[in-house]
């Protein structure tokens, strides 16, 4: 199959979920042999050179046209186009403003499809469907890949305060992205969702779940005595589902676990000290700061035990997979779990239930026999799991159907 891919994620870098998801998207497209793939993307200008990198890594044909950040005005300089463009402006959703006046990047999707003459041109990431307009409602075969249930997402940041706009404007925006959601799903032939929970019910019956994997690292994890009674946690603070997986950390989790154990230490990347309220200072919690990836490395191969306490059921949590790339002991909370079912063996942590959770923290940590039983179990379940997903991508793509 010829395949286009494209999306307006940065593929310079995997320091984010929604980047490393992507990247993986492309490698996996990019390595199935049923397919040949061409990529376009569409990065802000200072990611263009990396993203040009990654992609002539992965060894695939690809054009890179960069987003313009001198955008911001009418499409059309009339009355009319003037008073839309301000009821955009106050009414906008995430990604809608960026992608005003990028007819270049909608052309260069459309010159790719009659260039390279495709079966299906795979738009990855919702907000991408907004630069790519023409090819969308053309007679070309199109798969919509969903990272989230954004408009559900938009709404929770809304309700945060987390969404600058003023309270009514917000409303009318989230309504906006609710109807750009529903007619992007349906106007594409295929959706695909990186999580059971993330399929459109609208569109079911043209939707499946493709569940990501990581590639195994060539080190991955052991046991380390003099680290084994670690505990961590990796994720930007200023996200706030990792906020609120700290805060159980700090507030709820940390409390309990003192009370059982002195020895076991907390290691939180993606949050310095000063950043966090001082209720939140525990002399069993070290805070890392944003970390480099060689600390985060150090952590996956020879920590004792990684913890994700996020709450949210939205996509899947990349920091999971990367735990499950270096075969990492584990514990997650039950919303974690469901992206990923295929690892049954990783403890569920009920976050109603910190003093629980406690006990089974205390239960593994330093336990060289526990812990290498856990890393074993995952180990199996996974590569079990990698050798299914195997031209999955070309199977999805080519079905009419959803995929067994």
């Amino acid at each position: 199959m010829k395949i286009i891919y494209f999306t307006v994620t940065p593929l310079d870098s995997g320091l984010n979920g929604g980047n490393l998801c992507c990247r993986n998207h492309v490698r996996r497209l990019a390595e199935d042999p049923s397919i040949d793939l061409v990529v376009v993307a569409a990065p802000s200008l200072i990611s263009a050179a990396g993203t040009q990198a990654f992609l002539q890594e992965v060894g695939v044909e690809h054009l890179v046209k960069p987003i313009s950040d001198q955008n911001l005005y009418p499409e059309v300089l009339t009355l009319g186009g003037t008073l839309k463009f301000g009821w955009q402006v106050l009414t906008h959703f995430p990604w809608e403003l960026k992608s005003l006046n990028q007819q270049e990047i909608d052309e260069a999707v459309r010159w790719a499809t009659r260039r390279w003459r495709p079966d299906v041109v795979v738009i990855d990431y919702l907000f991408s469907a907004l630069f790519c307009p023409s090819v969308l409602h053309s007679d070309t075969r199109t798969a919509i890949v969903t990272l989230n249930r954004e408009a559900e997402f938009h709404r929770q940041m809304i309700d945060l305060g987390l969404i600058k706009q003023a309270w009514p404007f917000a409303q009318i925006g989230h309504r906006r992205a609710e109807l750009f959601e529903r007619n992007v799903y349906g106007s594409a032939d295929r959706v695909i969702a990186i999580s059971q929970n993330d399929i459109p019910p609208y569109a079911a019956n043209k939707s499946e779940c493709i569940s990501p994997y990581l590639d195994p690292n060539d080190v991955g994890w052991s046991f380390n005595p003099s680290t084994a009674n670690d505990v961590f946690f990796v994720g930007n603070i200023a996200h706030y589902p990792n906020r609120l997986a700290i805060e159980f950390i700090a507030e709820r989790l940390a409390p309990a676990v003192a009370a059982r154990r002195q020895d076991i230490q907390f290691k939180i990347v993606g949050a310095g000290a000063a950043q966090v309220p001082p209720e939140w200072i525990d002399p069993q919690i070290e805070y890392l700061g944003f970390g480099s990836q060689e600390l985060v490395q150090q952590l996956f191969q020879t920590a004792g035990l990684f913890i994700c306490p996020v709450e949210n059921t939205f996509g899947v949590k990349f920091k999971v997979l990367e735990a499950l790339s270096y075969r990492t002991p584990q514990v997650v909370s039950a919303e974690t779990k469901q992206g990923i079912p295929y690892i049954p063996s990783v403890p569920v942590i009920d976050l109603a239930d910190p003093e629980a959770c406690a006990e089974l923290i205390c239960s593994l940590a330093g336990d060289q026999a526990a812990l290498e039983a856990l890393h074993r179990s995952i180990a199996t379940e996974a590569e079990q799991f990698e050798e299914s997903q195997r031209g999955v991508w070309s199977r999805a793509l080519s079905a009419g159907s959803p995929v067994d």
